[in-house]
C-alpha cells in the first residue's frame, strides 16, 4: 500500500459527518507512512465579512479550534498532518484546487454533510462536485466507516 498513495489529501470541516473520512485518512497515512495533507474549506464572502467582521472572526476561531483537535488526534497516532484553510464561495473548488496544488494521489472526503435531505440522499452535492472535478482519485467515506481489517472493496475503471 505504501507505493499506491504518496500524497493523501483529507477534505474536512471536522464535523460529525467527517468522522469516518478523518479516521480512514489518518489510518491510511499511518499505514502508508506518509504525511497527510488536510484542507479545511471555509465559505468566505468578502462583502459579508466587511459588514459583519465579528462573524468572520468567530468562524476563524472555530476553525482554529477544530484544527487543534485534529492535530492532537493525529499526533497520538504518530501521523504528520499539514493543514491548510482555503476560503472561497464554492467549497468544492477550494478542495479541487488544493488537490491540484499538492498533486494529490487521493482525496478522502465524507459522503454527505448537513445540508438538505434531497441534496444529500446518496452523495452530497459538494462531494459530487469534488469527485466530478478531482484531478486524482477520490475516496468517499461514510461517517461511521473505519479502516478495513480483512478485505478491501476496490472500484476500478476499465481501460485506466
Amino acid at each position: 500500500m505504501a507505493d499506491l498513495f504518496q500524497r493523501l489529501l483529507l477534505a474536512t470541516e471536522h464535523t460529525d459527518f467527517d468522522a469516518g473520512a478523518e479516521g480512514l485518512a489518518l489510518a491510511m497515512a499511518q499505514r502508508c507512512q506518509a504525511p497527510l495533507a488536510c484542507v479545511f474549506p471555509l465559505i468566505s464572502n468578502p462583502e459579508y465579512e466587511a459588514i459583519a467582521p465579528e462573524r468572520a472572526a468567530q468562524a476563524e476561531a472555530q476553525v482554529a479550534d477544530k484544527i487543534r483537535h485534529l492535530l492532537a488526534h493525529a499526533s497520538t497516532l504518530g501521523v504528520q498532518v499539514n493543514v491548510r484553510v482555503r476560503r472561497g464561495l464554492d467549497l468544492y473548488l477550494e478542495i479541487v484546487q488544493e488537490a491540484r496544488d499538492i498533486q494529490a494521489d487521493l482525496i478522502v472526503i465524507r459522503r454527505r454533510g448537513q445540508r438538505g435531505f434531497l441534496a444529500n440522499l446518496l452523495v452530497g452535492e459538494m462531494v459530487g462536485k469534488v469527485v466530478a472535478h478531482a484531478p486524482c482519485h477520490a475516496l468517499i467515506v461514510p461517517r461511521k466507516a473505519t479502516m478495513w481489517r480483512r478485505r478491501v472493496l476496490a472500484a476500478a475503471e476499465p481501460g485506466v
